[in-house]
C-alpha cells in the first residue's frame, strides 16, 4: 500500500498545474490524469463539525483528496476522512516544486501469510518536499491524538443514537 500510494501521489502531484484554493479540496487521480475541485468540500471545516463528516463524492479513479493548507501537520479531525471513509488525504503546504506534501492514510488490521496480525494503524508519507523537526513533532502528535478524537466521535454518535431512541 505504502509504495503504491507514494508513487501514485508523487506522479499526480507533480502533474498538477496550479493549486487548490485554500478554502477547498480536490480529488486527485493516479498519474495526474485529472484534478477536480470538490466544490464546497473542505476537510478541515467538515471534520470540525459534530458527528462524522460526510464522505466526499469522488470519481471512480480517484486516489485521494488533496487540500492546500498553511501547514502539513494534520488537523485533529483529519482521521474522519482517512479512517472512516478510507480516503487518503494529501496535505500540501506551498506551491510548485517548493511545496511540501504529506500523504495521510489508514491501514486496517490485516493478517500476514504466516498468520501474524498487523494492528490497524495510521500512516504518513512525504511524496514531495522536506520536513522540519517541528513538522515531524506536529505530525506525530496529531496522529497520536487521533485516538482521542475517535473516542470523542464514538461518544457523540452513541449519545445521538440514545437520544433518537428515546
Amino acid at each position: 500500500m505504502k509504495s503504491l500510494l507514494t508513487a501514485a501521489a508523487s506522479t499526480a502531484l507533480m502533474a498538477m498545474a496550479g493549486g487548490v484554493a485554500s478554502a477547498q479540496c480536490a480529488e486527485i487521480e493516479a498519474g495526474g490524469a485529472s484534478v477536480r475541485v470538490l466544490e464546497g468540500y473542505n476537510v478541515a471545516e467538515l471534520a470540525a463539525e459534530p458527528g462524522l463528516m460526510p464522505a466526499p463524492e469522488l470519481s471512480e479513479g480517484a486516489i485521494g483528496v488533496l487540500c492546500d493548507r498553511d501547514t502539513i501537520v494534520p488537523d485533529a479531525n483529519d482521521f474522519e476522512l482517512v479512517r472512516f471513509h478510507r480516503v487518503p488525504l494529501y496535505i500540501r503546504d506551498g506551491e510548485g516544486d517548493d511545496a511540501t506534501v504529506l500523504a495521510l492514510y489508514f491501514q486496517p488490521q490485516s493478517e500476514n501469510e504466516d498468520g501474524t496480525i498487523n494492528p490497524p494503524q495510521y500512516g504518513a508519507e512525504l511524496p514531495q518536499g522536506t520536513l522540519t523537526d517541528e513538522d515531524r513533532a506536529g505530525i506525530v502528535a496529531a496522529i497520536e491524538g487521533f485516538a482521542e478524537g475517535e473516542q470523542a466521535l464514538d461518544a457523540y454518535i452513541l449519545a445521538q443514537r440514545e437520544a433518537e431512541e428515546g
